[in-house]
């Protein structure tokens, strides 16, 4: 089973992806103020969920290469910076998430560079072919390159995920967490407009209530591919 099996999400902001033991996993929201929380975990404790987003339905982008949201395992959280992106091309229920590389020597952009094999646990996989790796027990990951070499040619460069032993002990789990992203689209009484035009209404604590939809959801309600990344709905007490 993927890591990531499901998310939910109702405010954009900041998203932790949170990936823990192979085992299956349901996903807990948190949320405070304009900030969510979307965190993968083994027990479902859900506030009122918006937008919910399977495996099938998050990929990612390493750099321009395009994969699935399995290529998290082979980074370290503090190798990459991650944002959430949406395409006019995709479904507004798709999410993918933008991961640019910090080091550019980093052995992974080389396996895209390649298109390079992967080998995991003694297999080799196909290039963009990417198993279920628990990143907590990932020792490290290099690239064999066998170019200038007594075995160029006999042999595939390839990447290869190292693990630690049965010793090591992992922690429960491994955090990705994203740039904060701001929703910029708000409904006020059935009037559009940007968190400027929010201001100047100065609303006060407790004269309005409010919800956000994201993806399909919004772009039903609203009729524009503009609102899949979240619209923030107020309704002010008559």
């Amino acid at each position: 089973m993927p890591p990531f099996p499901l998310l939910l999400g109702t405010r954009t902001g900041l998203y932790l992806l949170v990936l823990t033991a192979s085992v299956p996993v349901t996903a807990a929201l948190a949320q405070n103020n304009d900030t969510v929380h979307t965190v993968v975990r083994r027990v479902s404790v859900t506030k009122q969920p918006i937008q919910k987003y399977e495996s099938t339905d998050l990929s990612a982008i390493v750099d321009e290469h395009k994969t699935s949201i399995e290529v998290l395992s082979l980074f370290k959280p503090e190798e990459i910076i991650m944002k959430p992106v949406r395409s006019l091309q995709e479904s507004p229920d798709h999410l993918t998430m933008q991961i640019d590389v910090k080091e550019k020597a980093h052995p992974v952009l080389t396996y895209f560079e390649q298109k390079a094999k992967l080998r995991y646990n003694g297999t080799l996989y196909h290039h963009n072919e990417i198993p279920d790796i628990n990143p907590s027990k990932v020792a490290s990951v290099t690239f064999e390159d066998f170019t200038g070499t007594m075995y160029e040619g006999l042999l595939e460069n390839y990447l290869e995920v190292k693990l630690y032993g049965e010793e090591h002990m992992p922690s429960e789990k491994t955090v990705y967490s994203t740039e904060p992203k701001e929703i910029m689209l708000y409904d006020v009484d059935g009037t559009i407009t940007d968190r400027t035009g929010l201001q100047k209404l100065k609303l006060k604590p407790g004269t309005f209530t409010r919800k956000t939809l994201f993806g399909q959801e919004a772009v039903k309600q609203y009729g524009d591919m503009k609102f899949a990344d979240g619209v923030v709905i107020i309704r002010t007490n008559k």
